[in-house]
């Protein structure tokens, strides 16, 4: 936390905005570092919970106790470029009810940053989904962060995000987030495109990784065939092209990979899911028959180290 705290109020507009942090009754000495920033700093607002509730009603919590006209949300982890906050503050004045932009990929020392673009090339940055197609969005994303995925991408007008708050399901599904940004999305929202890198992302480190790469694989496939059935009709465009993206963020080389480290139990579900995703059942099959392959190449690396 002190790295992003350190990337906000340093920046000669650090002191125009309010940072609300929510402590998800940790059990290290955030309390005390908190402390100390507040004692240099008065637009720190620090909010510890007496038991752990998860992740995910940690966002809400965050969101709750900050009293901004819009809010943006914060990986602990991630850190914001040297201009970062000024670029944000500007682009605001636009007034759209969302904005996202991409981010530099690091390694776990926030080091090697790579930038990663969320969309397809030349992608429109101005929407308004009162005369836009919600599916023609959907489309040019190639990735789960233009839906939302990532957290430190975000910035949303609060009174917007509390009109869509998630039904308590959505509470252990880690994409809680997601569904009052899409709902919003669906009741003709605003939406702005912000192609500047301004969030620096530490790799290395997914909280979700804990319980394995197969079920934080599962979690992206649950959660957005949830959002999907929950915010979206089963038989239109809106919800066939915003499940297309996991094609994109799971390609073919991906499902050789997933067919060749997770279990049985694991396959069979992830299988329906790509049915429903309309992988075709030669891809599947070829995918799964590959994997000796990828275990194959592996197995190379292995032995030249």
């Amino acid at each position: 936390m002190p790295d992003l705290l350190d990337s906000i109020l340093l920046q000669p507009s650090g002191d125009k905005v309010e940072i609300s942090i929510s402590d998800n009754a940790s059990t290290d000495n955030t309390s005390e570092v908190v402390s100390g920033y507040q004692e240099r700093y008065n637009n720190i607002t620090y909010y510890k919970e007496s038991k752990n509730l998860g992740p995910d009603k940690n966002y809400f919590k965050a969101v709750e106790i900050s009293s901004g006209v819009y809010v943006w949300l914060m990986g602990s982890d991630d850190k914001i470029v040297s201009d970062g906050v000024l670029k944000a503050l500007n682009c605001l004045k636009t007034n759209k009810d969302i904005y996202l932009h991409n981010r530099i990929e690091c390694d776990i020392n926030m080091q090697n940053g790579i930038s990663r673009s969320f969309w397809i090339e030349n992608v429109k940055k101005d929407w308004d989904f009162s005369e836009d197609n919600l599916a023609d969005y959907f489309s040019s994303c190639r990735s789960l962060a233009g839906v939302f995925s990532f957290l430190s991408s975000i910035v949303v007008k609060k009174e917007k995000w509390d009109e869509f708050l998630p039904p308590k399901r959505y509470f252990q599904t880690a994409y809680s987030h997601v569904y009052p940004l899409l709902s919003i999305l669906n009741n003709k929202a605003t939406l702005q495109i912000f192609h500047s890198n301004i969030v620096l992302c530490r790799l290395g480190n997914d909280y979700f990784l804990q319980e394995g790469e197969c079920k934080r694989i599962l979690i992206d496939y649950r959660g957005y065939m949830l959002l999907s059935d929950d915010i979206f009709s089963d038989d239109n465009l809106e919800k066939s092209a915003l499940l297309k993206i996991l094609v994109y963020e799971y390609p073919f080389k991906k499902l050789i990979k997933i067919h060749s480290i997770c279990r049985d139990n694991f396959l069979e579900e992830i299988r329906l899911y790509l049915r429903v995703i309309d992988w075709s059942s030669w891809k599947i099959f070829l995918a799964r028959n590959l994997r000796w392959i990828y275990n194959v190449y592996h197995f190379y690396r292995y032995l030249k180290q």
